[in-house]
This record gives C-alpha cells, sequence and structure tokens, in this order.
C-alpha cells in the first residue's frame, strides 16, 4: 500500500506540473480541474502498480529459468562424464 501510495502521489505531482505548464490550455478542464487531476493520477498509478508487479514477476521467472538451465548443464556434464566412463571401461 505505501509503493502505490508513493506512486500516486509522484503521478498527482506529475500530472500537476503538466497542467501548469499548458495541459489546461489542451483540456479545458477549468472547472473541475481538481477532480480531473486525481482521476488521471489514480489511473496512472494503478497502470504503474500493475507494471512494476509484473516486472518483479518477470525478474523472479528470470531467475527460476537461470536456475532451472544451471541445473540441466550440470546434469548433462555428469551424464556426458558418466558415458565416457562406461566407453572406457567397455574398452
Amino acid at each position: 500500500m505505501k509503493k502505490f501510495l508513493m506512486t500516486f502521489f509522484i503521478c498527482l505531482v506529475l500530472v500537476f506540473v503538466f497542467m501548469f505548464f499548458g495541459g489546461s490550455v489542451l483540456l479545458d478542464v477549468s472547472r473541475h480541474f481538481g477532480a480531473f487531476l486525481v482521476f488521471v493520477s489514480l489511473v496512472l498509478a494503478v497502470l504503474a502498480s500493475i507494471l512494476e508487479a509484473l516486472w518483479e514477476k518477470l525478474g523472479a521467472l528470470e531467475a527460476q529459468v537461470r536456475t532451472l538451465e544451471e541445473q540441466v548443464r550440470s546434469s548433462e556434464t555428469m551424464k556426458d562424464s558418466k558415458d565416457s566412463r562406461d566407453k572406457e571401461n567397455n574398452q
């Protein structure tokens, strides 16, 4: 929750800066400036939080894949060394 609130606050500041430096001219929201500011910030914060969660899951999956690849390589190396020893014993 703390991360989301921090993200929301950052979005709120960024949207306010955008609106202050010309966004209010592009979007005529003079009557409902505060509501528009909060709504857009909330939408951006939700999207940013979703993307952050997906990014963390992707990092965890990459770590799992790396671990599995190392396990496969080590098992292949052990299998190859066992096969070479068996060939030497058969000769």
